[in-house]
């Protein structure tokens, strides 16, 4: 698959939940803190409110508790640590091989990799964002395929749509897809002024697993929504983005 000079990504997102609530010691989160350091020296961390109800025979409970939440960021890069999920998210998107490693790094750091957590769903979510500077906010032909493309056929008058937008859910055997495209106009509701257009891919788990698991997935799911980007768009927006040679 060709690699691209630029692209239009805003956002590079894995999420992992866990079946159940983990509370992360503090040797652990200092661990983590040092084997990251060099691309997170700060942390954030917060106590976070939430409700978890008691059920029995005789009555049901709620019980108001109190959790960390630890917070990484750095350069649009963020690495949240909750108790019942990781969430990383690139807006400075540098190359799928490093989001890779720092989600492995982290993992490790927090000793995930090698005992019996599990997750009950993990995903990866690409969202593309377009925007050129020029040409009809309606016409995408030669840039996006023409099946992708909302038919605006219906509507009398143009200068009323405020955004026009479309999903498909995919299910193969051990995964979802849901893919979101459309124009998506960042100025909504006001009428679609702007030639924009999103490609937003959210690939994710339908069963447990367990995260030794996650590098595998991340590559399975990484793969999917390439040739997913590469089936949505055509030659003259190839163009645009340029293609590198010889990678």
């Amino acid at each position: 698959m060709p690699k691209y000079k630029r692209d239009y990504l805003t956002n590079v997102i894995c999420r992992i939940d866990f079946i159940n609530r983990l509370n992360f010691s503090t040797d652990q989160i200092n661990r983590l803190k040092d084997d990251i350091s060099e691309d997170f020296p700060n942390m954030k961390d917060m106590d976070v409110s939430f409700i978890e109800v008691m059920m029995s025979p005789e009555e049901d409970r709620t019980i108001r508790k109190k959790e960390k939440v630890y917070e990484f960021v750095r350069e649009g890069k963020l690495v949240r640590i909750e108790p019942e999920c990781l969430v990383f998210e690139f807006k400075q998107y540098t190359g799928f091989d490093q989001f890779r490693e720092l989600v492995k790094k982290v993992l490790n750091s927090l000793d995930l990799l090698n005992n019996s957590v599990r997750s009950k769903r993990m995903g990866l979510r690409y969202i593309n964002q377009i925007h050129l500077d020029e040409g009809d906010p309606f016409d995408w032909s030669g840039l996006i395929v023409d099946s992708l493309v909302p038919n605006t056929i219906y509507t009398e008058d143009k200068n009323v749509l405020s955004r026009s937008l479309g999903w498909v859910d995919l299910t193969y055997d051990d995964f979802y897809v849901r893919f979101h495209y459309g124009m998506f106009n960042s100025e909504h509701p006001n009428p679609i002024a702007r030639k924009e257009f999103v490609l937003d891919f959210d690939c994710y788990t339908k069963d447990e697993q367990d995260l030794s698991n996650v590098s595998t997935l991340l590559d399975r799911f990484h793969e999917k929504i390439k040739e997913m980007f590469e089936c949505s768009i055509l030659d003259d927006l190839r163009q645009i983005m340029g293609v590198k040679r010889n990678v």
